[in-house]
């Protein structure tokens, strides 16, 4: 039995100057490097690049050290929306049948996030959709069919 696709690329690198043995981040549509580690996004440039010459932003990268030089990076595409003024950090919206619930960071909510629901209800008709802050407004969504 097959196993299901993880990354959507795989690369080598050279970043000689990136500490440790493991790196995360993403990148963002405009091409900003967000990374949670003190690495910095200067040094992740030349990971990013190798993965950009195959994939485009934006995306989610992992990167392993191979050599003391060289890098081993997997990165697969993420979905981006800007949602200007939303609170929290964390949205959960169903919808089944009609019936919709919004969470927020966890904790049921009365509202709705319209243009994350607009774009669910016209792919599916019940859906459960994630979506994680990023960095500001910029917001990653994953959204499944129920």
């Amino acid at each position: 039995m097959a196993r299901t696709r993880e990354w959507d690329v795989t690369a080598l690198a050279d970043a000689p100057q990136i500490e440790g043995e493991e790196v995360r981040f993403d990148v963002l549509p405009d091409g900003t490097i967000l990374v949670e580690d003190d690495v910095g996004d200067a040094a992740l440039a030349p990971l990013a690049e190798a993965v950009e010459a195959t994939l485009r932003p934006p995306y989610r990268a992992r990167a392993v050290r191979r050599t003391d030089a060289r890098w081993a990076i997997a990165a697969e595409t993420i979905r981006v929306v800007e949602l200007p003024g939303q609170p929290g950090d964390a949205l959960e919206i169903t919808d089944r049948a009609g019936v919709r619930e919004l969470k927020i960071d966890g904790e049921r909510s009365f509202g709705s996030v319209p243009k994350l629901e607009l774009l669910a209800g016209a792919q599916f008709s019940d859906y459960a959709l994630q979506a994680q802050r990023l960095d500001g407004d910029l917001w990653e969504i994953r959204l499944d069919p129920l």
